[in-house]
C-alpha cells in the first residue's frame, strides 16, 4: 500500500457571505508508489474521483447569530442579527456579517464543538432553548448530517419575567442596594416611603424586586435550572417558597406564594409553571405581590450573596423590568 502524508499550507483569508473566513489549506502527497509517467493520467483520474467523492460527503455549515429577546432559542421576526461574532469549529473560523450570518465552509458529517466569542463583551450568554443556558465562552456541541445553518441565539442576560406575558404587573418595587450590603437604589428614590408603593420606589435594604399582581396568578421559572428549595405552609410566610439554581453561580428566589407545584431536585425549563402567586402574611395591609430575588450559588444550606439583576444585566431584552412598557 502506498504511504501518504499531509502538507499544510498557511492560513488563507477569504470573504464569503458577509464574513471573513479563515481556512487551513491541506494537500495530500503520495510516496512509495512505482507508477510510471505513462500511468500519470490514471493516477490523476483516481485522485479526481477520490476528491469528488470526498466533496460529496461534506456539508456546508453556516451560522446565524441574533439577539434572542425572549430566551426561547428561536428567531422571532423582531429579533435583530448580531455582527462581528467570532465562531470556529473543525479547523474553520469566521466572523458574522451585518446580517448575522457566516458560511464557515464544508465539513464532513459528525459531531463538532462550536466555539463562540463576542469581542465587544456585550453578549454573555448563548440561549439554545428554554432548557439550556451557556456562557458565551463555552463550546456548543453540534451534529452535522446535512447542509445546515446553526442558530446562535445570544443574550446580554438570561432571565425572563416569572409570569406569563398576559399577566398584568401593576408596578415594581426594586431592590435597594444599600452600601453596607453592596446594594444601592437602582431606579427609585432612595429610602422612599414604604407605604406609598409608587412605581419604581423602594425602601432601605430591600433585597429583591416586588412584582405587584393579583393573587392566583401562575408563577413560572425565569430560567432553566434545578429546584433546590420548594416549600409552602398555609397562612405562613416562608422565605423562600422556591429557590432554583440556574448554574453559573446564579439562583432565583420566589416568595409570598400561596401554592407550590415543583419539588426539590426537579429540573425545570424557562416558562414552566412552578406555583401560584399570593401575598405576604404580614403586614396584612400589604398588597398581593411576588418577591423575586437573585442570589449567588446556594449549596448545603449556605446562602450566597445577593446579586442585583439590573446592575449585572441578567435580564433578557423583552423581560427587563428596568424598562417597563
Amino acid at each position: 500500500m502506498s504511504a501518504s502524508h499531509t502538507i499544510s499550507q498557511p492560513l488563507v483569508g477569504l470573504t464569503a457571505a458577509g464574513c471573513t473566513l479563515f481556512i487551513l489549506i491541506t494537500g495530500i502527497a503520495h510516496a512509495g508508489n512505482n507508477k510510471t509517467v505513462e500511468d500519470g493520467l490514471e493516477l490523476g483520474q483516481e485522485t479526481t474521483e477520490t476528491s469528488e467523492q470526498s466533496v460529496s460527503e461534506q456539508y456546508l455549515l453556516s451560522v446565524l447569530a441574533f439577539h434572542d429577546f425572549n430566551g426561547n432559542g428561536n428567531r422571532d421576526p423582531k429579533e435583530l442579527p448580531i455582527k462581528e461574532i467570532t465562531v470556529s469549529t473543525a479547523g474553520l473560523s469566521g466572523v458574522t456579517g451585518p446580517d448575522g450570518r457566516c458560511d464557515l465552509g464544508h465539513v464532513q458529517p459528525g459531531r463538532y464543538a462550536l466555539g463562540v466569542q463576542d469581542p465587544s463583551g456585550k453578549f454573555r450568554y448563548i440561549l439554545p432553548s428554554v432548557s439550556e443556558i451557556n456562557p458565551i465562552g463555552d463550546e456548543l456541541e453540534i451534529a452535522i448530517d446535512r447542509d445546515m445553518e446553526v442558530l446562535l441565539p445570544l443574550g446580554e442576560g438570561f432571565l425572563t419575567l416569572p409570569f406569563r406575558r398576559r399577566v398584568n404587573i401593576r408596578f415594581f418595587v426594586y431592590a435597594d442596594l444599600d452600601p453596607s450590603r453592596n446594594y444601592r437604589d437602582w431606579r427609585g428614590r432612595h429610602e422612599s416611603a414604604y407605604r406609598s408603593f409608587s412605581c419604581r420606589e423602594t425602601f432601605d435594604g430591600h433585597m429583591g424586586t416586588d412584582m405587584f399582581v393579583r393573587q392566583g396568578r401562575e408563577v413560572v421559572a425565569s430560567a432553566p435550572g434545578e429546584v433546590v428549595i420548594a416549600q409552602y405552609e398555609p397562612g405562613k410566610d416562608i422565605d423562600p417558597n422556591i429557590l432554583i439554581y440556574h448554574g453559573h453561580g446564579i439562583s432565583t428566589i420566589y416568595v409570598h406564594m400561596r401554592a407550590v407545584s415543583v419539588k426539590p431536585g426537579e429540573e425545570v425549563y424557562r416558562g414552566q409553571i412552578i406555583g401560584i402567586s399570593g401575598k405576604a402574611a404580614t403586614p396584612k395591609w400589604e398588597p398581593a405581590h411576588l418577591h423575586f430575588q437573585t442570589n449567588s450559588t446556594y449549596r448545603k444550606g449556605q446562602w450566597g450573596n445577593n446579586i442585583c439583576p439590573y446592575e449585572n444585566s441578567l435580564w433578557t431584552k423583552d423581560s427587563d423590568p428596568q424598562h417597563p412598557d
